[in-house]
């Protein structure tokens, strides 16, 4: 993996931009404060060592930028998840509660059991609402 730090450090170290290309028809020699970065070099080689001076420092920053967003915007999720969560499980609550009402009223259905005493029925029907209870207060 590429360290940006390490990047940073060199764009930091070089020599203020913009930098610019330009055609020579002299060779690189060994003057003092002339270095060469490449053998022949081409101008469209020039001109990305020159656009690298500024380009590269400009994606470090986007690179740190969008490295910041990243972090607030999972900690903008955990919150959300952290609020919407307990809404969640109480909805699932209420849909095993609803179940277990529907599951009542099934074994109370006169269609089906046209010969249930109405005691029978609202013993199903506390039973029910008792499990529902216990749901809804996590018991």
């Amino acid at each position: 993996m590429r360290n940006f730090d390490e990047d940073k450090r060199i764009c930091d170290a070089a020599t203020e931009g913009p930098w610019r290309a330009v055609i020579t028809a002299v060779r690189a020699t060994s003057s003092i404060g002339h270095y060469r970065v490449a053998s022949d070099t081409t101008i469209q080689d020039a001109n990305f060592i020159a656009e690298a001076r500024e380009g590269w420092p400009a994606a470090l920053a986007e690179i740190e930028r969008l490295k910041t967003e990243l972090a607030q915007t999972h900690h903008k999720y955990n919150a959300y998840v952290a609020a919407v969560l307990p809404e969640i499980k109480k909805r699932d609550v209420y849909y095993e509660e609803l179940a277990l009402l529907r599951k009542a009223l099934e074994q109370m259905d006169d269609r089906k059991h046209p010969m249930m005493p109405r005691s029978q029925m609202a013993r199903i029907a506390k039973e029910a609402l008792d499990e529902a209870e216990a749901l809804r207060s996590g018991t």
